[in-house]
This record gives C-alpha cells, sequence and structure tokens, in this order.
C-alpha cells in the first residue's frame, strides 16, 4: 500500500511538473521563439525579430505578422512577412523540413549603405543554382502569393517591383517594375525536373511594347549548358524611355543632341551562348568574362529615320551584324549594306563663299555602301584587326559631287604592352564640282607605330599618272615634334592642266584663261616640327619648271623654265636666288630670251611678298630690255617703281607697232624708261629714247587719213613731205605715259631730206598725243598684265 501510494504520488507530482512546464512554455514560448530564432539569424544580419499572431499546433505554425530588421554586407533591409504558415511533420522536423511554407505578402526595403572593395569574381554553379538550390530548401514547397521590393542605391533613387514566387518542385517566380514611366514585367520558370529554365523580360510604354527578350537554358552535353535568346526593340519608344531614364538619374543632362535626337525603326537579336557549368564571372569587365563562352549573337537593325541635331539627318537604312565569339577571340561582322542621309554642310567647315559657290544649303546628301562584308576581330592578347573592303561613300548631289570609291581600310590595333597602330586606307576620288567632272585621283594612306613614334606615307595620282604625289614621315604623338618630305611630279602637265586647271579656272577657283601644251614640274619639300605649335614648323622646298609652253589669256609663251630654292612656312626666304627663264612670249611683238634672277633676301609673306630682282633681260626690237641694278618690289604695296634700261634696239621694229600706218624706218635706238605700276597701271615719268649715231632713215608714205589732216593744217603737210625721205642724225624722244594711258611723246629730229629744200639740214620738234589702250588692245597688251600677275601672287 505504501509502494503504491508512493508510485501514485510520484505521477502525481510528474504530471504536475510537466504541467507546470508544459504551462510556462505556453506561456514563455513567443519569448523564447523570438530568442532562438534571433540567434540563428544573427548570422544574416538580422539583429531584431518583431512579430505577433503566433499560433502553434500539431502539424503547423501560424504568424499573423513578422518583422526582421537588420544589415547585411552593406545594405540595410527591412522585411515584413504578412499571414506566415509553416505545415509540417513532427516526423520531418527531425530532419530539419517541412511541408510547405506560404506566405500572403512579403514587403522588403533594402538600402545600399556602403559600396565594398570587393573585386573577387563571383563563382556560379548553373546546376546546383537550378537543381541542388530547389533541394536544398528546407520545404517542399514555398509560396509568396505577393512580394513587394523597395530598394534605394547609395546616391540613388528609390526602386520598386512586385510579384510572387512559387517554388514546388519548379519555379515560377513573376515580378514587375516601373521605372522611368515603363513597366518591366519579368517572368522565370523552370521545369518539373529543373534541368532547364525559361525567362521573358518585358518593358512597355502604356499600351506600346518597348522591348521584349525571351531567353531558354537547357543542358548541352555531361558539364556544359545553352542559352537561345531572343529580342525585339523599337527604337522610337526605347529612346522616349531613355529621356525620362536620364532625366530621373541625371545621366545626360546637360546633351541637347540626345534630348532632340529622333530614332524610328526596330532592332531584333537571336543569340545562341554556350557555357560551363562552373562559370566564373568577374567583377571587372573583359576579356575573362567571355573567355568561358562560346557565343553567336545576331542583330538586324532597321533605321527607318535618324535625326542627330547639328550632324545628320534623314539616315535610313539596315545594318545586318553577326557577332561570334570563340574562348579567346571574338569577330563582328556587319553584312553589306548601304545607309543614305543628309550631313549638315556646317560639320564640312567650308566658308560660307564655298558653300554658296557650290550651291549646298544648310545640308548635303550622303549615300554610304559597303558590297563586302564589313569585319572586325579582337583576342585576349590585346589584339585588334578591322577590315572594310569595296565601300563607297558619296557626298553632295548631281550638281556637287565627291566620290569615294573602291575604299578599303585595314586597321589593327595592339594594346597588351605599349599601345600600337597601324593602318590602310586607300580609295579612288571621283569629284564633279557644279556638273563639270574632274579626272579621278587614287589615294593612299599608310600609318604605323606607336604614341612616341609613329610612321606615315601618302600617295595621291591621277588615273593616267599625269601628276604625282607622295609624303612620307614621323610624328611624335606625345611632344608634336616629327617631321617629313613631301614630293609632287608632274611629268605631264598639259594633262593636268587640262583635266584640272582649265576645269577649275572655268569654275573661277583656279585663273581661267590658262592653257599648257608641254612642259613637266617637280616639287620637294621637306618639313619638321619641334613642338605641336604651328609656327614652330619648318620647311625648305625646291621647285623646278621645265620645258613649259602654252597660253596665259591672249599671251602664248614658249619654253618656260624656273629653279627655285626656299624655306619657311607663311613667310618664305629664298635659299638662293630664283633663276627665271623664258624663250619666246608674244605680247603682240616678240619678247624672246627673258632671263630672270629674283630673291626674297627676309622672310616674307607668300601672299603679299617682298622680292628683290637681281638682274632682268630680255630681248625685243632688234636689242634689249634689261635691269641695270637690283630693285625691290612689293606686291603688298600700292605702288612699285624701277628703271628699266633700252639697248640696241631697232627702229624699224619699233614703228612697226603702228599696224596701220606705212613706215619705213632705220637705225638703232637707246634709252631709259623709268617704270611705276600704280594701282596696277603702268606710268612711265621723264623716259627718254634716243638715236645712236651715225642715225637713220624715216620714210612715212601718206594714206587717206594723212592727206586729209596735211589739207588742213600746213605745218602739218610740212612735216609729211620731210618725212617722206627724211635722213636724221639726231633722233629723242621724251616719254610720258599718265594712269590713263595717254601717252605723251617729245620727239626731236635734227637732218635733211634731199629731195626736199635742197636737201638742206632741218630741225624740227613733234609733241605727239596718244591714248595707249586701243592701241596696246589691237597688239594684245594691256596694263592689266600686270595685274593679273600680282593677283594670282595673292
Amino acid at each position: 500500500m505504501i509502494r503504491s501510494r508512493l508510485v501514485r504520488t510520484c505521477l502525481a507530482l510528474l504530471f504536475l511538473g510537466l504541467l507546470a512546464v508544459s504551462f510556462y512554455l505556453y506561456q514563455r514560448f513567443p519569448v523564447i521563439l523570438k530568442q532562438q530564432a534571433t540567434q540563428t539569424l544573427r548570422e544574416y544580419g538580422v539583429n531584431d525579430i518583431q512579430f505577433k499572431g503566433l499560433q502553434l499546433s500539431r502539424s503547423q505554425l501560424r504568424i499573423d505578422k513578422l518583422r526582421l530588421l537588420g544589415a547585411y554586407e552593406g545594405f540595410a533591409f527591412d522585411a515584413t512577412l504578412s499571414s506566415l504558415e509553416v505545415r509540417y511533420d513532427w516526423h520531418m522536423l527531425f530532419s530539419r523540413r517541412v511541408q510547405s511554407v506560404t506566405l500572403s505578402g512579403l514587403d522588403l526595403a533594402v538600402e545600399q549603405k556602403t559600396i565594398g572593395p570587393d573585386t573577387d569574381p563571383i563563382i556560379l554553379n548553373v546546376k546546383r543554382l537550378l537543381q541542388d538550390s530547389i533541394a536544398q530548401l528546407p520545404t517542399q514547397a514555398l509560396q509568396i502569393r505577393q512580394w513587394h521590393l523597395d530598394y534605394r542605391p547609395q546616391g540613388g533613387p528609390m526602386r520598386s517591383a512586385k510579384g510572387h514566387l512559387l517554388v514546388a518542385g519548379q519555379v515560377d517566380l513573376q515580378f514587375e517594375a516601373a521605372v522611368a514611366g515603363g513597366e518591366f514585367t519579368v517572368a522565370l520558370r523552370t521545369g518539373q525536373h529543373p534541368t532547364a529554365m525559361t525567362m521573358e523580360i518585358a518593358l512597355r510604354k502604356g499600351e506600346t511594347e518597348v522591348s521584349m527578350l525571351s531567353a531558354q537554358l537547357q543542358p548541352a552535353g555531361d558539364d556544359e549548358w545553352e542559352w537561345q535568346l531572343h529580342g525585339q526593340l523599337q527604337h522610337t519608344p526605347f529612346l522616349v524611355w531613355l529621356r525620362q531614364l536620364a532625366q530621373e538619374t541625371d545621366l545626360a543632362s546637360d546633351s541637347s543632341s540626345f534630348k532632340t535626337l529622333m530614332l524610328a525603326g526596330s532592332s531584333e537579336f537571336t543569340a545562341q551562348v554556350r557555357h560551363p557549368n562552373a562559370l566564373s564571372i568577374p567583377m571587372a569587365p573583359g576579356w575573362a568574362a567571355l573567355q568561358p563562352l562560346a557565343a553567336t549573337v545576331h542583330i538586324v537593325n532597321t533605321i527607318r529615320e535618324l535625326h542627330y541635331p547639328g550632324t545628320i539627318e534623314d539616315v535610313a537604312g539596315k545594318l545586318d551584324t553577326t557577332a561570334v565569339c570563340r574562348g579567346s577571340q571574338c569577330q563582328l561582322t556587319v553584312e553589306p549594306f548601304q545607309l543614305s542621309g543628309s550631313l549638315q554642310t556646317d560639320q564640312l567647315s567650308l566658308p560660307e563663299e564655298l558653300q554658296r559657290w557650290l550651291h549646298w544649303k544648310e545640308t548635303v546628301p550622303v549615300h554610304w555602301e559597303s558590297r563586302e562584308p564589313v569585319k572586325m576581330t579582337a583576342s585576349d592578347n590585346g589584339k585588334w584587326n578591322g577590315v572594310l573592303h569595296n565601300t563607297s561613300v558619296v557626298l553632295g548631289d548631281a550638281n556637287t559631287q565627291i566620290r569615294l570609291e573602291a575604299l578599303h581600310l585595314d586597321a589593327i590595333l595592339i594594346t597588351s604592352e605599349q599601345l600600337q597602330w597601324g593602318s590602310a586606307f586607300s580609295t579612288t576620288i571621283q569629284t564633279r564640282l557644279r556638273k563639270q567632272l574632274l579626272p579621278p585621283f587614287k589615294l593612299a594612306i599608310k600609318q604605323q607605330g606607336n604614341i612616341d613614334q609613329n610612321s606615315f606615307s601618302m600617295d595621291i595620282q591621277d588615273s593616267a599618272a599625269s601628276v604625282k604625289m607622295d609624303a612620307a614621315g614621323m610624328l611624335n604623338l606625345v611632344t608634336g615634334s616629327g617631321g617629313g618630305r613631301l614630293s609632287v611630279r608632274s611629268p605631264d602637265l598639259p594633262y593636268f592642266a587640262a583635266t584640272v586647271i582649265t576645269p577649275l579656272g572655268k569654275l573661277g577657283i583656279l585663273p581661267s584663261g590658262m592653257e599648257i601644251l608641254s612642259g613637266s614640274l617637280e616639287l620637294d619639300t621637306l618639313f619638321k616640327r619641334t613642338d605641336a605649335e604651328r609656327s614652330n614648323w619648318t620647311q625648305q622646298s625646291h621647285l623646278a619648271l621645265h620645258g613649259l609652253s602654252g597660253r596665259v589669256d591672249e599671251y602664248p609663251f614658249e619654253k618656260l623654265a624656273l629653279v627655285a630654292n626656299w624655306s619657311g612656312m607663311k613667310r618664305w626666304k629664298t635659299v638662293q636666288p630664283i633663276e627665271f627663264s623664258l624663250e619666246k612670249l608674244d605680247l603682240g611683238f616678240e619678247v624672246h630670251n627673258m632671263v630672270a634672277s629674283i630673291s626674297l633676301p627676309k622672310a616674307t609673306a607668300i601672299t603679299t611678298p617682298s622680292v628683290r630682282l637681281e638682274t632682268f633681260s630680255a630681248g625685243m626690237f632688234g636689242g634689249q630690255l634689261f635691269l641695270p641694278e637690283p630693285a625691290l618690289w612689293d606686291f603688298g604695296a600700292p605702288i612699285n617703281t624701277l628703271t628699266l634700261r633700252a639697248q640696241q634696239w631697232q627702229l624699224s621694229d619699233v614703228v612697226a607697232l603702228q599696224q596701220d600706218e606705212d613706215i619705213q624706218a632705220s637705225g638703232t635706238l637707246e634709252g631709259e624708261l623709268p617704270v611705276t605700276v600704280d594701282d596696277g597701271r603702268i606710268v612711265i615719268k621723264k623716259g627718254y629714247l634716243r638715236a645712236l649715231p651715225p642715225g637713220g632713215s624715216i620714210r612715212y608714205i601718206r594714206n587717206d587719213a594723212s592727206r586729209a589732216l596735211g589739207e588742213k593744217s600746213p605745218e602739218v603737210a610740212l612735216a609729211l613731205d620731210l618725212l617722206s625721205d627724211f635722213k636724221y642724225q639726231v633722233l629723242s624722244a621724251a616719254v610720258d605715259l599718265d594712269k590713263e594711258g595717254k601717252l605723251l611723246l617729245g620727239l626731236s629730229l635734227a637732218g635733211n631730206n634731199p629731195a626736199q629744200y635742197e636737201g638742206r639740214p632741218i630741225n624740227f620738234n613733234i609733241n605727239l598725243e596718244q591714248n595707249l589702250d586701243p592701241l596696246l588692245q589691237s597688239l594684245r597688251l594691256s596694263d592689266t598684265l600686270v595685274k593679273k600677275i600680282e593677283n594670282r601672287l595673292q
């Protein structure tokens, strides 16, 4: 009895103890649960847990609201879980798994506090992410009926998203986010056995679909995965969305061009990307991210209309582009294409006068056509290659047009150690100026080197090889120093002049009225500079003209030769006197064997040079006209003066200038002619001519005009009678020519006429006044010739 009573007493005490413990646990369970949960979640940065409405039964746990606050790896978070329901089986709890977790709502606010310096790559295991992460969930099913996320990056605006999540052997995730007036929607799903995944991303703005991307991920072999991607983009709404995004994030807010850029069209792309299961993603972009990938991306851009303010307008065309990456090498290929549009004429930096002359308005048409694929390759050793072949670029309209045909460009860039690059460019330039067609020119440019030492060469020649220009040199892009040479050769100047100089003369670009029948040209220039300042450039040049014959306006010339050596850029100085010779010049009377030596002893502006005439001589009127001593001639001054001396002139050749008069004369003249060029007019002051002993004769045969003049004036009749056969011992003439072209001759004669007045000696003076302009024009000589020469030097 005592033993049974003791047993009953112990059982009663145990029951009361269990009852007391149970009551205590029931009363203290929320506190205990909170303490245990806080301790467990502390390693994830949770520092506070708040909940209410706890309900616990043998098969489920319900919490009306659970709030988690904390910070993790530079992010502060505040998560509120609504209507949390956990279903479990007591047997499963021993393996730390539950049957299901359901949330009616999840509100998560995340704010970035600091940016971590960690640059280690992210190791992504795709199989583990798709399969193991689901298998390792402590629940057979997870459902969040509605979740909402607010995220604020450091220094940025708040971003929000919402959606739902279901994990039950597979994943079904959807969320929506509003960004800059556009609605992003994302849908991600895996299969029943998650070895594949599909994803769809769309951006809409109102009822308009702006862009769409669909992706499928599936296994490709034992340890590889493959993505199949497809996307579309509508240019105009996407550009509108970008503007609003830039405004909200203060990106490109200063760019008026971006705000007014107009682009209409669409883009469509497909891609296949294969990579290993364990994928290392570096934090910094570069080749390391591409090496594990084998990708093919095909993009088709259809441009209906493109306007870039102040640069180009009305661009339309289609670009079909394929990018292929295999390990450490990528190649970009643009299939043959055509692009047409209009270029703002201001971008060409042409003078307004030339724009008006070309009849180009605010825009000029431009057309770009590539008949072969454009290719660019790059590899992880820092080597880039670009190829552009069989391309044409046309600038202008049917009236004025510049065409670059058969354009080829090969370029290479090496960035591994020291930056190096090289390029080879060639094309044929066809030009039409105001419907005047110029001959085609071939242009070739090569360049290679680095920033410290870069070599270049250039060759230009016309299709007939009548002119060729080549240049070569070195350049330091850091200091701006460098040097080189320029060579121009024209073995067939007549062809070059007929096809280039003459058309440009007709258009007013070069002097008109020039015709070249024979001759050749050579020009060599050595140039050097010590820095980037243009004023520090130096150059030495050599020019040679050989056997040049032709005409300028109505004045033919034969066998002109010139040799010049000078230095300087804007201001020239001769190294040695310029040697000039001309075998024959027809000015209405013949000038032959012209020889001159000219120097620029001091550096002078080439636009208005100041030259020194060292020597000058020319054969005319059976004798010579020469410069007795050196003289200065300043093309920038309004007035220039020099004195020329006549020697051994034959009077017969001088009087032959009077083409309408029958005059025969003999005798030899000498004299001095002080010549002044004043505003383009030739002026002679106090010049003279005189006959050398023993004199000569003058025989003048009257015509109708002179007979009529003699009938009116006995003095004129007497002079005409004497000049019908006058033998003179003295002949002198004072010569004055004013700016209006009026010639004053004070002629003094001393001699006799054997048939008149018994041959007695007679002295008489004749003052003649004549406007020379009609006479000189009839002889094809005018004082505007000097002015034309001056204008062509300016």
